[in-house]
Formats: C-alpha cells, sequence, structure tokens
C-alpha cells in the first residue's frame, strides 16, 4: 500500500485549489477542490501487495459497514460454550465495568438490561433505561451497551422524525444521548415501553415498541424521567438505582 510522505498546496490557474500528496515510492499524486462547487476530487492508484487483495478488499468493506448503523457492530457467527448463566453474567457484568468504569451496583444492572434487550419480543414491557452522571461517563455507558445490546443503533437525540426512520421490524435496541430531553418526549417514550401505542406516519401508524436506554444528564427531575423504566447513577459518592413506574 502507499504512505503518504508529504503534502502540498497550490492555487491552480483556474482559481482552484490543488493539493500534492508525495507517496513512499516517491511519485507525486495531485487531486483539487473546485473553485465553486467545493468538491474534492481524488482518484489514487492503490497499490497492493501480490497475495494480500483479500485483505485489502475485507478492509474497504469493513470501513463501509461501518457506516451502515445496523452492521455496524459485529454480529455473533458462531455459538460457544459460556458454562453456567451466572458464569456468562459475571463476564458481561466485568466487560461492561471495564469498558465504562462505573460501580459494580450500576455494571450490574446494566448487564441485566442487556440481556433483557434479547428477549423483549417475548416481554409484556420493553426494557427501558435512564442514565444518570457526568456526560463523559454517560457516553463511555451508552458506547459501552452498544457492544452488547441487540441491534442497537445509537443516536444524538431523542425525536419523532428519528424513530420514524428506524426500522421497527427488527425490535432494535435505541440508544439515545439526550441530556435535554423534554417532558412531552419523555412521555412518549414511556409510552413505547408498551405495545399498543401509535404514532402517525405518513397516513399510518407505527408501534415504536422496543428497549430503549438514554443518557439524561447530570441531574434529572422524575417528570423527565421515562416511565417503565430503571434509572442508573454513574456516580460513585451517590451510586444508586431506581424504578420509574
Amino acid at each position: 500500500m502507499r504512505f503518504i510522505f508529504q503534502l502540498g498546496y497550490s492555487i491552480t490557474d483556474r482559481g482552484e485549489s490543488e493539493l500534492h500528496a508525495v507517496l513512499a515510492t516517491g511519485k507525486t499524486e495531485s487531486w483539487w477542490v473546485g473553485k465553486s462547487s467545493g468538491i474534492t476530487f481524488w482518484k489514487p492508484p492503490f497499490d497492493v501487495e501480490k497475495g494480500f487483495e483479500a485483505s485489502f478488499e475485507e478492509i474497504f468493506n469493513r470501513v463501509e459497514l461501518v457506516r451502515t448503523p445496523y452492521y455496524a457492530t459485529p454480529a455473533p457467527t458462531g455459538a460457544a460454550l459460556y458454562g453456567t448463566t451466572e458464569e456468562l453474567f459475571i463476564r458481561l457484568q466485568k466487560a461492561i465495568a471495564s469498558q465504562s468504569f462505573i460501580p459494580e451496583q450500576a455494571s450490574a444492572l446494566l448487564a441485566y438490561w442487556t440481556f433483557s434487550t434479547w428477549f423483549s419480543d417475548g416481554l409484556s414491557l420493553a426494557p427501558g433505561l435512564g442514565i444518570v452522571g457526568p456526560p463523559h461517563d454517560g457516553d463511555l455507558v451508552v458506547r459501552t451497551l452498544r457492544n452488547f445490546c441487540r441491534y442497537p443503533l445509537m443516536l444524538t437525540r431523542a425525536d419523532i422524525s428519528s424513530l420514524k426512520k428506524v426500522n421497527w421490524h427488527t425490535t432494535p435496541t435505541l440508544l439515545f444521548y439526550d441530556p435535554n430531553l423534554t417532558k412531552p418526549m419523555a412521555s412518549l417514550l414511556g409510552c413505547t415501553t408498551a405495545r399498543g401505542y401509535m404514532v402517525g406516519d405518513d397516513g399510518g401508524y407505527k408501534d415504536f415498541f422496543g428497549p430503549k436506554a438514554i443518557y439524561l444528564g447530570e441531574e434529572v427531575s422524575v417528570d423527565r424521567t421515562p416511565r417503565c423504566s430503571l434509572q442508573v447513577n454513574l456516580n460513585p459518592a451517590t451510586a444508586a438505582v431506581s424504578q420509574t413506574a
């Protein structure tokens, strides 16, 4: 493969910005940005050592998958013995704790909640989770849950337009980072923990039933916490778990 040793910049006679890359091979390649369109054009050749073509193609395919939310998380490719259910739970709890740096009580709750996302089709209530704590810690927990939940989809905020675009046939697990969640949206998310509450969508209706977790901020009032959800506090000094009915 080629590695860039040096980048250069110049203005062409047509007023376009031109970039130059000096590669490891010593050869210079250029690409440019249109003055009016702002579009970058670059079609560099790729040199792959013989015998490594498949690996190179795999890397490119992996990049494309990362940009597709439903394929960004690797799915299991087979089955393996895990011992007892208790041993599996302990392994999951330790993995969550090590990746998100949270207290034992909080990691235990998140492990139970993560397991429940895989069985939401058979539950009368969809697993709901409210996360309270510092922004950085909340982000770590959301990203950690994404590694273990069923069909995870991370969203920057909770709103109707985003919910309407979700493929609900797969029963995904929605992971929101929304410290500014409104009271009306909290009420709607609470309703979607049970089947039957429909939301209008282009002349039809959709049921947004499914597991959801949301980072609510450092502090949250009861009316901004979706009902029928568990709440986990990430602050070690006041770590506590509560249930909102």
